[in-house]
């Protein structure tokens, strides 16, 4: 935050002879060294925010969550009726069973026809052909039992549990009804953390570093807070053309996701300039002046100069960057201000700001 003092000096001496001259006020120019703040516009979001489907299908029996329950990571949200996957896993078991007796039978039969074959008393075909019933039926039950454990996981499927702490936010799905596999049933949202979402120009995102810190305030009128930027993107928007921008805070207060927000971000990016108030400076055709006062034969003229607006300060202040430099004295504003223009200063002021951790 810039704090801004102004002192203000001896009145000039009046032109002798030059009473009938404008009289206008002057700033001595300093050199000054200010910490960039960005100043923008955001949204609250929670730091998570996940649409929950189920991966089986079937029908609804059991809802124990309603729209702002909080939950913690593991708990039963909804029960998907699960009858059906108990058949399927008893079938699986009983098909693996089956393939385990024949695997056995087959292991068997290949030993005694190898011991048959090592004494001659049985061909080189019967060999190879129990070989290949040992493997067959290994194979099956390799299948056997991956489909069993496949029918294990559909059934512990039937129950949709939280990924993580937080709230829910919505619920699609009621009780007696069908879902289908992939149907959206239960929004859930991380709210012990909030992401405040933003957006940067290319000019301003060159001044970003993770851990920067922050101020924000919500428009919904709940306590202001520090936040620190968490990421950033250096890849444009293809329709706005702006970088996004996520900074992170611990959310102590129950605060409304999606309300809007002011940032204050501190760059730590210092601009060194000279300090000049808004009525110091004039715009003809997109470009910024300001009106330099020149001593010739001890009378005072005024000297138009194109600048650069380094920095835009709260109470009407710029940071002037380029065009003038330390020493020099410009007008403070006067309703004549020309190139050439003869004239009286009239009291001199010295700006300065001071720039606080």
């Amino acid at each position: 935050m810039a704090r801004i003092v102004c002192f203000l000096a001896l009145f000039l001496p009046a032109v002798t002879g030059a009473s009938e001259l404008p009289r206008i006020g002057i700033i001595q120019l300093q050199e000054q060294s200010i910490s960039h703040q960005l100043n923008l516009d955001g949204t609250l979001h929670p730091h998570r925010h996940s649409a929950l489907s189920s991966e089986v299908s079937g029908v609804l029996i059991s809802r124990r969550v309603q729209i702002g329950t909080r939950v913690a990571q593991g708990d039963t949200l909804l029960q998907i009726d699960p009858e059906r996957y108990m058949l399927q896993r008893t079938l699986r078991r009983a098909e693996l069973n089956a393939a385990q007796s024949r695997a056995i039978l087959a292991e068997q039969t290949w030993q005694r026809v190898n011991r048959l074959h090592k004494n001659d008393t049985a061909t080189e075909e019967e060999l190879q052909r129990a070989k290949y019933d040992r493997d067959s039926a290994n194979a099956q039950k390799k299948a056997a039992n991956m489909a069993l454990k496949i029918a294990q996981l559909d059934l512990g499927k039937t129950v949709l549990r939280a990924p993580f702490a937080g709230e829910v936010a919505a619920i699609h799905g009621e009780i007696g009804q069908t879902i289908a596999a992939g149907h959206p049933l239960v929004d859930i949202a991380s709210t012990d953390t909030l992401i405040v979402r933003t957006s940067v120009s290319a000019k301003q995102v060159q001044s970003l570093k993770e851990g920067l810190p922050g101020f924000v305030t919500p428009s919904d009128g709940s306590a202001p807070f520090q936040t620190i930027l968490r990421s950033y993107t250096q890849v444009a928007d293809p329709h706005s053309h702006r970088y996004t921008v996520e900074l992170e805070a611990r959310n102590d207060a129950r605060r409304s996701f999606g309300a809007l927000a002011s940032i204050e971000l501190n760059t730590r990016r210092e601009i060194r300039g000279v300090l000049v108030s808004e009525n110091a400076l004039r715009s003809f055709a997109g470009t910024t002046y300001a009106y330099v006062v020149e001593e010739r034969e001890g009378n005072a003229f005024l000297r138009r100069r194109a600048v650069s607006i380094g920095l835009e300060l709260p109470d009407g202040l710029f940071l002037i960057s380029q065009g003038i430099t330390p020493g020099e004295r410009v007008a403070a504003g006067g309703s004549l201000m020309v190139d050439g223009l003869q004239i009286q200063p009239a009291d001199v002021r010295i700006l300065t700001a001071e720039t606080t951790p």
